[in-house]
């Protein structure tokens, strides 16, 4: 049976050591580190006062205003290989040393003035992270997109998603009404000028409520002034002849959502099943099946690999499998949402993904600039392209001066980050 163990470290060594993909703590990248080949901890159970006086002296010499310290968890074995063995290298005596510079994390937490841990999320310790800058951050506005996504319908949706991002962000406040496609197609010009790559028609609620001739008419002139053009949707409401027809608009790319590992699975989760094999038929485009881990759906190796052999027999080019979002308070004014609380109680790590992708000797090809690393690998014959995918953080998109996407809700306003609605755009 694991022991709890824990350590202490500054908030400000925070973004150097964390993989929120792997959900693992690394020393590799401190070099200051006086003993870098192992890490050192102290189990819960005792008292771990030597480690945190240890970290207080460390935070008072960095001397950062609002560096704080930040108890790192985890959850190890002390029998077996790899294991924790008692302290018998740094010449104190104290603690533990377990034989790797990187150690699992079963969790963070704050530390009171009293020495208690006060739990919390990586999301909140990333965000609070990025604060530490003394240049702050950037302005929404001086910040490129590298996306340009339409919001046409702002709740409406056939779905009812528990963990629908809609009710947590600033799409909650959208209003139904059909802006213009002049309007769309100004806003559209506007973000490739300042350099978005490819445009995506999401939600908000379900793009494919729009009547066809609508939907087509967007899709034909996003698709004259970018390279890519990706619809999003549940799919409930699209047969042959609207797929066909969207792809003669200049569709490239058809994204279907669902949850499941079956579709009985789809139908609990999403409140819809579709035949979603019928969509992702050859139509000329490429297809990609979007599933959000969660516990309770697709949450361990075994069914993210029968995830995947579900989308190769159906005949999806790619999948991409993304981390239920939890909001910071820092960052967001919806993370006390019950929504936002669901997403921190069925959140499932990305490293299920990463380790199935280990075991079935999957390669990785590329990764988006926060991170999110893409796989490729064949299943059931098939070729597959999978990503392992997170939103960019608040902080990480105005540190680096990229946001994912300018968003063009229905009423025509157009916001740097559905987190924050104070990142509306001016045209």
């Amino acid at each position: 049976m694991d022991t709890a163990f824990v350590a202490f470290i500054p908030l400000s060594n925070w973004l150097r050591g964390f993989d929120r993909y792997r959900m693992k703590y690394s020393k590799a990248s401190i070099a200051e580190s006086t003993f870098p080949d192992a890490f050192y901890m102290l189990r819960e159970d005792e008292p771990w006062t030597p480690g945190l006086e240890k970290a207080r002296r460390l935070v008072a010499k960095l001397g950062r205003a609002k560096d704080r310290i930040v108890a790192l968890r985890a959850k190890l074995p002390t029998a077996g290989a790899p294991a924790m063995r008692p302290n018998d290298t740094t010449g104190t005596g104290i603690g533990w040393r377990w034989p790797s510079p990187e150690v699992p994390l079963s969790g963070v937490a704050w530390v009171g003035e009293d020495g208690t841990l006060k739990p919390t999320f990586h999301e909140e310790v990333t965000a609070q992270a990025f604060l530490l800058d003394d240049t702050g951050l950037a302005a929404w506005e001086d910040c490129r997109p590298r996306t340009f996504s339409v919001l046409p319908v702002a709740k409406a949706c056939q779905a009812k998603c528990a963990f629908c991002f809609s009710k947590a962000s600033a799409s909650d406040l959208a209003r139904q009404r059909s802006v213009s496609l002049d309007v769309q197609l100004r806003w559209a010009d506007l973000a490739k000028a300042r350099g978005a790559e490819r445009a995506v028609i999401t939600g908000g609620g379900e793009p494919t409520l729009l009547p066809p001739k609508q939907l087509q008419a967007l899709v034909q002139g996003l698709a004259e002034r970018f390279e890519k053009t990706l619809l999003i949707t549940n799919g409930a409401r699209l047969d042959a002849e609207q797929v066909r027809a969207l792809r003669d608009a200049g569709l490239s790319a058809l994204a279907l959502s669902r949850h499941g590992v079956t579709r009985e699975d789809d139908a609990r989760i999403m409140g819809i099943s579709v035949d979603s094999g019928a969509v992702a038929r050859d139509f000329g485009l490429r297809s990609r099946a979007i599933c959000v881990l969660q516990r309770g759906g697709v949450d361990d190796v075994e069914k993210v690999w029968a995830y995947l052999e579900r989308s190769a027999r159906e005949g999806f080019h790619e999948v991409c499998f993304k981390e239920l979002y939890v909001s910071s308070l820092s960052e967001n004014p919806w993370a006390p949402s019950a929504v936002n609380r669901y997403c921190e109680e069925h959140q499932v790590p990305l490293a299920v993904v990463l380790r199935a992708m280990e075991v079935a000797g999957f390669t990785k090809v590329t990764e988006l600039p926060w991170g999110s690393p893409v796989f490729e690998g064949e299943v059931a014959g098939r070729v597959l392209r999978v990503a392992a995918y997170t939103e960019p953080s608040v902080g990480w998109e105005r540190t680096h001066r990229l946001v994912r996407s300018w968003n063009l809700m229905s009423d025509g306003t157009c916001l740097a980050s559905l987190e924050d609605p104070a990142s509306e755009l001016r045209s």
